[in-house]
Order: structure tokens, then C-alpha cells, then sequence
């Protein structure tokens, strides 16, 4: 039964993610009618690989088309080799793979905006080539233990699998935009614009006495300063809970600890020195710092000994306060830098239709920045999925918990970018809105998930009842 679970949640992935990439080829969806138009798009073909307007076509480009396709491969892969386990269910992947890029690039001879080329075709096979291979190393060789290894933790000790997102996630966000560069110029270049002047701003080479500029979008701001603060707040209440509810007492209890805290934060900065696009900030590290030393200092405030008398037991009830900074945070991190304006111009740029369009502004600009800031949506949400399915299970009464919590994280979601409107700096997009109903389906459905799997039998203050889902 799990396996079939399993070939069907691959059935769905695959299936979103192809209509993914028909719409993010496609957009904005503005189709030729007249005859004329469509055979200019004939004769605009680029026939010549990795050409294009007699140059090389971009490195942005390439890994974009690249990229868009491995997710399809990966999934199609491993949906086929849990039906069948021929190894060379490989070559159908890739043909699939094939066969909807050539049907995409075929349609967009109808479309405006649209060029076909043939290095789409190629990029787009070979991404899905990655994503087959990537499926079968990971099927051949890390299924199995990556299997074992979310159960142990699941059952063992959950919170620490939130702990291990939230740095992953830390450091994608340092390694963006992956310009990596290792050159000793490249190295110099990134420890002169390094800012080493707590709670304002002083580069290396400023103060060796440099003629140099700060670069104007790495200058500090409190705001941006405090909305860090309240990240790690939770962030550090959640690692002194995690401390004491599995880790104290086992060998290298405390070097875990001070890897997840006081070690962490530096190694993201230092991260950024091979990041030619990015400079490493001592505020950074230092609002870090004080959010987690916020955060600990409630959870002992707040914590008591019963609360780690049984590993296995959990209740919402110790996360009150966590819970209150991330509604905090939510609201703050939405509507930074708080230039809020009801100048016309301000509004009417935002009210553009364009703005209601899912991805527009992806298909714009391909960058992985956008995909950021997509996924950032997302993850913010999870926690309010988790809260409503925990709701369902202490009110059995509740009914239709997966459309409840759809409808109040779209309305959130449309009052958060709804008040961007009247933000200078910042535009609402409906694209954020839908990942944020994303993520907090994809919290909700996954806590269901370990509720049912792993601890219904484990709660304690008479949290649960019996399974709903």
C-alpha cells in the first residue's frame, strides 16, 4: 500500500509538473491569429544550436531550460521503476521529455514573445536526461537509506527535521545566485565590500583606506536588521527545545548545539565570500545572534521539566510562543520597509493587471532569484498548515479541514500582497499568493502525514483523538 501511495503522489508531481512547464513556456498567453505573424515566427526559428541573434546564447538561458526540465525527469523516472524495474525505463523518460519540449517549442510558433529554437529542445532534453539520471542514483543508492533515515528522525526526534529545513534553506539563500568563483581576484574583491561596522556600514577597504563605495543595496537598516531578529528568535527557541527534548545527556550534545548556533551564522557568511554577486555583512551574524539569544532566553523562561519527560510526547501548547513571533514575523517580513504611500502613480503601477497573472514576472526575467522568493513564499506557510491540521485533531468536530485551511491561507495570502499595494518599493503578485497556499497545504498534509505515521500515540495534554485522515 505505501508503494502505491507512492507511485500515485509521483503520478501527481509529474502531471504538475509538465502543466508547470507548459504554462511557464507559454506566458502570457498571447496567441497569433493572423497568418502573416505566424509564418514570421517560421522564418525567426534558430535553426543553429546555442545561436541566437548571432551570438552565444546565455549561460541564464541554457541553465533555465536545463533546470525547468529535471524535476519531469526525476519524477517520470521514478513513477516508471516503481511499476517496472528495467533500468532502461530511462530511455522513455528522455523520449517523454523529448516529445513535450518539441510540443512546446512547435506551439510557441503561434504565440507572441515566443521563439522557437532548437538549443531549447536540446536543453530541455538533457535536463530531463539529469533528472532521470539524478532518479536512478537516488533510487539505486540513497532510497533505501534516506527512507530509513526520515523515519528514524520522524520518530525519534521531528523537530530536528525542522531544524535541518530551516538551515538548508539558510543556505541555499547564501549560495544564490551560485556565481561561484574561487580566483584569488574574485576572494580579494569580496573581503573589500565585506561590511565589518556593527549596526551601520564600513567595508574592509574603506577602512584600509580604499577610495571605495558601499554597495547601495547592502547597506544597513534596522528594519531589515530587526526582521532577522525575529527570524532567529524563533529559530533559537526552537533549537533550545530541541537541545534539551533530545539531545541533552547523548554524546556531543553540546557540539550539535553550538554547530546549530553559534557556528552556523558565520559559516553562511563566509559562504558568501566565493559569491561574486554577494558580500558578507557583520550584522548579519550579529542580529543572528541576538534573535537566537532572544529565543533561548524564553524558552527557559517558559520551559518546564515535564515537558521532556517522554521524548515522544509533544504538545502545541510549548510553542505558544514561537507561534507568536511567526504571526509577527509574517506581517513584518510581508510589508518591509514600511514605505507605505498612497501616491497614485504608486498604486496604479500596482493594480496593473499584469500582477494577477501567475509567474508573469518569472517569465520576464528567468532568475533564481524569482525561484527564491517563490520558495520563500512557500515555506513561510508551513507553519500555519501545521496549526490547522493540528485544530482538526483536537476538534473532531471540524470537518473539511483541507478546504478550510486552503480558504484562510489564500485570504491571508491576498491581505498580505493586497497590502503591498501601498508599498513604494514592493508589488503584490498573485504568484506569491498561490505559493503561500502551497506551503501551508504542503505543512498541513505533511504533519497529517507524521501524525498518523509516527505519533498519534505520542501526545500528550490530550491533544489527540483518533485519526481523522
Amino acid at each position: 500500500m505505501p508503494q502505491n501511495n507512492t507511485r500515485l503522489y509521483l503520478k501527481y508531481f509529474s502531471i504538475l509538473t509538465a502543466l508547470f512547464i507548459l504554462y511557464n513556456t507559454l506566458i502570457p498567453f498571447k496567441i497569433y491569429l493572423e497568418l502573416w505573424k505566424i509564418e514570421r515566427n517560421i522564418n525567426l526559428i534558430e535553426w543553429m544550436p546555442y545561436i541566437h541573434d548571432n551570438e552565444l546564447v546565455s549561460l541564464t538561458d541554457i541553465l533555465g531550460n536545463f533546470l525547468l526540465f529535471m524535476p519531469l525527469g526525476f519524477f517520470v523516472y521514478l513513477y516508471f521503476r516503481l511499476q517496472n524495474q528495467n533500468k532502461l525505463i530511462i530511455i522513455p523518460t528522455v523520449l517523454l521529455g523529448m516529445l513535450l519540449s518539441i510540443a512546446i517549442e512547435f506551439a510557441q510558433i503561434f504565440f507572441r514573445y515566443r521563439i522557437t529554437s532548437m538549443h531549447d529542445i536540446i536543453n530541455n532534453t538533457l535536463g530531463t536526461l539529469g533528472g532521470a539520471v539524478t532518479g536512478r542514483i537516488y533510487y539505486n543508492h540513497f532510497k533505501t537509506r534516506t527512507e530509513q533515515f526520515f523515519r528514524a528522525i520522524l520518530h525519534n526526534e521531528p523537530l530536528t527535521l525542522l531544524i535541518l529545513l530551516i538551515i538548508a534553506g539558510g543556505l541555499f539563500s547564501s549560495l544564490l545566485p551560485f556565481n561561484i568563483s574561487l580566483t584569488i581576484s574574485d576572494l580579494k574583491y569580496s573581503l573589500k565590500n565585506t561590511n565589518i561596522m556593527p549596526l551601520g556600514n564600513l567595508t574592509v577597504g574603506q577602512w584600509m583606506g580604499l577610495q571605495q563605495q558601499y554597495p547601495p543595496e547592502q547597506k544597513f537598516t534596522i528594519i531589515r536588521f530587526l526582521g532577522d531578529v525575529l527570524f532567529y528568535t524563533i529559530y533559537g527557541y526552537l533549537a533550545g527545545y530541541i537541545y534539551f527534548k533530545y539531545w541533552r545527556g547523548n554524546s556531543f550534545a553540546i557540539v550539535k548545539f553550538i554547530l546549530i548556533t553559534f557556528v552556523l551564522l558565520p559559516f553562511f557568511e563566509i559562504i558568501q565570500f566565493i559569491i561574486r554577486s554577494r558580500f558578507s555583512d557583520i550584522n548579519d551574524v550579529i542580529s543572528g545572534y541576538l534573535g537566537i539569544a532572544v529565543g533561548l532566553f524564553f524558552f527557559m523562561a517558559l520551559k518546564r521539566d515535564i515537558w521532556f519527560k517522554n521524548v515522544h510526547q509533544i504538545s502545541l501548547k510549548q510553542f505558544y510562543f514561537p507561534l507568536s513571533v511567526y504571526f509577527i514575523y509574517l506581517l513584518y517580513s510581508n510589508f518591509l520597509p514600511f514605505d507605505f504611500s498612497l501616491n497614485s502613480t504608486t498604486l496604479s503601477n500596482d493594480l496593473q493587471i499584469r500582477n494577477l497573472v501567475p509567474f508573469y514576472y518569472y517569465f520576464k526575467s528567468t532568475s533564481l532569484w524569482n525561484i527564491y522568493d517563490m520558495m520563500e513564499a512557500a515555506f513561510k506557510a508551513v507553519p500555519l498548515g501545521i496549526m490547522f491540521v493540528h485544530r482538526k485533531i483536537t476538534h473532531p468536530a471540524q470537518k473539511n479541514w483541507l478546504l478550510n485551511l486552503a480558504f484562510f491561507a489564500f485570504f491571508l495570502a491576498l491581505l498580505l500582497e493586497g497590502g503591498q499595494i501601498f508599498l513604494a518599493s514592493r508589488t503584490g503578485e498573485i504568484t506569491d499568493v498561490i505559493f503561500f497556499l502551497i506551503g501551508a497545504l504542503t505543512g498541513g498534509k505533511s504533519y497529517a502525514y507524521y501524525r498518523n505515521r509516527y505519533a498519534y500515540h505520542a501526545f500528550a495534554d490530550n491533544d489527540l483523538q483518533p485519526s481523522m485522515f
